[in-house]
């Protein structure tokens, strides 16, 4: 039997509304070409950070492993670029690996009410919303199924200088939280300033732990044995260790270029806390990288790859009904040599 031209248009668009309905909503549609995402620019006229702006349809990040809230995707001061992403190439806007710069997670091992439910139930993470228990055990590296997206707002109005987020999430079982965070540049000097507040609105106790990726790469310089991290506190002696060599405080990597990836744990006894604070060295620019935390961590591990290096302190986070936290991380760039961006503005 012969097939009309009008028939075999029939059957493929009726081939290509049955495909489209078994893919998520949000995959549903993809443009031919990328759509750029919102961004927005802090400058002081030294530095400037480069924030990707939260969209759940077109934004650069749209998983449900870190935070959405104000990424910063890059910073730059002097000429010089000073972060990366773990995933180079084709860009998923859903794949876990493809955040980028500084990207912040809430609950990276033990997510709010993940262990109080059985299969088929509801957990959440501070930052992403609500998600599917499909599997016994929670692994972070896997893909996880959203089911609602905390809504987040820019709070008030954004200036070269500041730019304010926030989070009010009712989710289920009695968990609920208030989280906000300011991105903030110091007037006139290269410092970026993360705060964080964190309140539990909820009826039940709020346990979690945060953390920042912070993916650093100066220019575009593979990882490897041209970086240098300087711990600010005694550490124990490394527990599990990979391709990262430790003395003291100062770690490093032994080979030229990266192959495959590192990671270094520093086991802390349960109940103590160290600084996390950090110093990231590129030793053929000299510049570097002064990250001071405020919040004494409870663990701390470095993660590279090829594109980025992660010094990742952790802390802990415990609050009961109606409590609230506050947290600040500083970062200050330096870049020996640099140009401002705004010769007319003077560093004091």
């Amino acid at each position: 039997m012969t097939t009309s031209p009008l028939q075999a248009l029939l059957f493929l668009t009726g081939l290509l509304l049955l495909v489209s309905c078994t893919l998520p909503r949000e995959a549903q549609w993809a443009p031919p070409h990328p759509i750029e995402p919102a961004v927005h620019q802090l400058d002081n006229g030294h530095l400037r950070a480069t924030v990707l702006l939260p969209d759940h349809k077109r934004g650069s990040y749209r998983g449900a492993r870190f935070a959405s809230l104000g990424i910063v995707s890059q910073v730059e001061l002097g000429g010089r670029t000073f972060l990366g992403e773990l995933r180079r190439g084709h860009h998923d806007p859903y794949g876990e690996g493809h955040a980028q710069g500084l990207v912040e997670e809430f609950g990276q091992f033990h997510p709010l009410g993940f262990d109080s439910i059985g299969l088929g139930g509801t957990f959440f993470k501070v930052g992403v919303g609500n998600l599917k228990k499909d599997k016994s055990e929670y692994l972070f590296f896997k893909p996880q199924r959203l089911l609602e997206r905390a809504p987040t707002s820019i709070e008030g109005e954004a200036t070269p200088l500041s730019i304010a987020f926030h989070q009010d999430h009712v989710a289920e079982r009695g968990h609920a939280w208030f989280y906000r965070k300011v991105l903030e540049l110091h007037p006139t000097r290269p410092i970026l300033s993360i705060h964080h507040e964190l309140r539990n609105t909820g009826w039940v106790n709020l346990e979690t732990s945060h953390y920042n990726h912070n993916m650093f790469q100066v220019d575009g310089d593979p990882i490897g044995a041209n970086y240098r991290i300087d711990l600010e506190a005694d550490v124990p002696s490394p527990g599990q260790s990979h391709n990262f060599e430790v003395k003291g405080r100062e770690v490093t990597l032994a080979m030229p270029t990266l192959k495959g990836h590192a990671h270094v744990n520093f086991p802390i006894p349960s109940g103590n806390t160290i600084d996390g604070s950090f110093q990231l060295l590129h030793l053929p620019t000299g510049s570097r990288i002064d990250s001071r935390l405020d919040h004494a961590a409870g663990n701390l591990q470095i993660y590279a790859e090829k594109n980025a290096i992660c010094p990742e302190p952790r802390i802990q986070l415990s609050l009961k009904p109606g409590e609230t936290l506050h947290w600040t991380q500083s970062l200050e760039f330096h870049a020996p040599g640099r140009h401002p961006i705004n010769p007319n503005v003077a560093e004091r």
